[in-house]
């Protein structure tokens, strides 16, 4: 049980092992530890310059040899803070590297405007990826019942202030549904709005094309084959889109 539980805090099962009978035994020579724990001096030395370089353990010059000192367990929970300090500073640098890369720019970000989705898995990631951050955004769905993958990303990550535009008769079916993932977004109906295979949104800068092209008639479950998501990175082709076709709707 030890030996696990030490395993999932890093050490290899070589290093919970000889930690552990080196703790019960008190300070020992590599001929001892090697005989209790069952392997070679030399893997044992391995492991234990191991240890010692981890702060986990060290040794003292005795007239017989050296004899190898486990530390208290104090020192996991010590290994385990220097670890999250050390990860801190790393996100930190990460952070900062990531900002000064996005704000350069550099090769392929004039590719990176037009980019393709396809797969459910697939398309789930570029919406969190550039949808994510509860910011309003507006659309209009023309599909007769919403996929609930898509129903549930909506639920979870979308801010209230969001406005969706609908087909007549869109909001009663999907009433029961919504009620359980506690929708937050707002729907609009409109009579003439075409039903079909496609969702058009747009949020600040952003353009998303969806398509659910692979669904059979009328089957919007768990899993729609062949859904495919455009997303279109242009400020100026975003005012024109929600000028244009958003508007309007939102109008009526």
């Amino acid at each position: 049980m030890f030996v696990e539980n030490l395993v999932k805090l890093g050490f290899t099962e070589r290093e919970a092992r000889v930690y552990l009978m080196l703790f019960r035994l008190g300070p020992s020579p590599v001929s001892s530890l090697a005989k209790r724990v069952g392997m070679k001096r030399v893997s044992v030395y391995s492991v234990l310059e191991s240890l010692i370089s981890r702060g986990i353990v060290t040794y003292e010059e005795a007239r017989d040899g050296r004899r190898y000192i486990p530390h208290e367990p104090d020192c996991i929970l010590d290994a385990l803070e220097d670890e999250k300090s050390s990860l801190k500073t790393k996100m930190a640098m990460a952070r900062e590297c990531v900002e000064k890369l996005n704000e350069q720019g550099g090769f392929g970000s004039e590719k990176s405007r037009v980019i393709f989705y396809r797969g459910e898995d697939s398309v789930l990631k570029g919406l969190h990826q550039f949808l994510l951050g509860h910011k309003p955004f507006s659309g209009l769905l023309f599909l007769e019942r919403i996929p609930q993958f898509l129903l549930k990303f909506f639920c979870k990550e979308i801010s209230a202030s969001s406005l969706l535009v609908v087909p007549e008769g869109f909001s009663s079916g999907l009433a029961k549904t919504a009620k359980t993932c506690k929708c937050a977004f707002q729907f609009k109906e409109i009579p003439s709005l075409a039903v079909n295979r496609h969702a058009l949104f747009v949020q600040e800068e952003k353009v998303f094309f969806l398509h659910l092209g692979g669904a059979g008639a009328g089957d919007f479950g768990a899993s729609a084959s062949g859904i495919e998501l455009m997303l279109i990175r242009d400020k100026a082709y975003a005012d024109y889109i929600s000028e244009v076709f958003l508007a309007p709707m939102m109008k009526k």
